[in-house]
């Protein structure tokens, strides 16, 4: 759909839907809100010019996506890769925080298609099983990564559920 994504290395590909990857480091806007409509719109108003500078930030994917949360849920951007290396514009609402992500190993299990409640709680469970069965440890929640605009259609959506690992 030519929207960058955040830059990831393959380290081990144990399963069809399973990758295990390593992130360099990388700067996220992130919000907590009631629900993703919410969110989303808070951290696009951030990208989208509502920032010290007034400028305007690519977007990228993938949309990180936490829950839940004691007040609803949590959301991030992955800012654009020159933002590692030069500070990105001062958000102008209180709501959007910018936080720098040292490297780190993730786990992920790829899926398609529509997303709910349940598929998520079932991909997390696989990817639990699978982590616990592989002696892998987790250092942290599970969150959903996803990587499709709006008007794509749900089938051919593109998520991933995800968790820190060692």
């Amino acid at each position: 759909m030519g929207v960058p994504t955040a830059e990831y290395d393959i380290l081990e590909k144990p399963a069809d839907d399973i990758e295990i990857r390593y992130y360099p480091e990388m700067v996220i806007a992130r919000t907590n809100a009631s629900g993703s409509k919410e969110a989303f719109r808070k951290i696009a108003a951030y990208i989208f010019g509502s920032n010290e500078k007034q400028l305007k930030i690519s977007m990228t994917t993938p949309v990180i996506t936490c829950y839940p949360r004691e007040e609803g849920m949590e959301m991030a951007f992955v800012l654009p890769k020159e933002f590692t290396s030069t500070k990105p514009p001062a958000p102008l609402s209180e709501d959007v925080v910018l936080q720098t992500l040292s490297p780190r190993r993730i786990a992920v299990v790829k899926f398609r298609g529509s997303i709910s409640d349940a598929i998520i709680s079932h991909k997390r469970s696989y990817l639990e099983q699978f982590l616990d069965s592989h002696d892998y440890i987790r250092k942290g929640t599970f969150f959903r990564l996803s990587y499709d605009p709006p008007w794509v259609p749900d089938f051919l959506k593109r998520h991933e559920i995800a968790t820190r690992i060692e």
